[in-house]
């Protein structure tokens, strides 16, 4: 780990108490780096996590939806980059609690290989926009999660079905939780907000 995030870590868990958020680790190549750091959000957000963490909120109703009705990726792997040469760099981001379980959800319910590919595929997606539709990229991306937060919503909330099925005293347990039923694959056969 280097001084930078022991720094991190000293100043935010002991200096400051327990937070609420996760100092999450991954690698990103330098052509995304050098990407993310052109954008003008960064003026915006601050510094570099915060950028990281500025799309990935932003950007929320997307993951959301593709935690819905996302297919399971079988843990496949999927490179940083195609150009194995091309200089990798460790990544320290501070996500909101909130936004980091979502984030292990997703990558326990889909089966994907690693919260870093969900990490920099939402990162690709926005830089993907920027690249189709330069300034209004802002409005596309509106637009997009607009439409799937609309789509989310709509879902049918699990609490009204699990009522017929389990005990109230079970039912108070899991209010307001995400909880999702299994097949006997134990692959993931709906997920219900309750």
């Amino acid at each position: 780990m280097n001084k930078k995030a022991l720094l991190y870590i000293e100043t935010v868990f002991i200096r400051g108490g327990i937070s609420m958020s996760h100092l999450f680790h991954f690698i990103m190549d330098s052509e995304m780096i050098d990407e993310l750091l052109r954008l003008d959000l960064l003026q915006e957000a601050g510094d570099f996590s915060d950028l990281i963490v500025e799309i990935l909120q932003r950007l929320y109703p997307v993951i959301e939806n593709n935690h819905f009705f996302g297919k399971e990726l079988n843990s496949r792997y999927m490179p940083i980059n195609a150009d194995p040469k091309l200089a990798r760099s460790s990544i320290y981001v501070d996500l909101p609690e909130r936004l980091y379980r979502r984030l292990k959800l997703v990558h326990h319910d889909l089966n994907v290989y690693s919260m870093a590919q969900l990490v920099r595929g939402v990162l690709r997606l926005y830089l993907n926009f920027v690249k189709w539709y330069g300034e209004k990229a802002d409005q596309q991306i509106d637009m997009l999660c607009e439409k799937y937060q609309c789509r989310n919503q709509a879902l049918p909330r699990g609490h009204e079905m699990l009522k017929q099925l389990l005990p109230s005293s079970v039912l108070e347990c899991i209010k307001m939780s995400f909880f999702t039923l299994y097949n006997r694959d134990f692959s993931p056969v709906i997920r219900l907000l309750c």
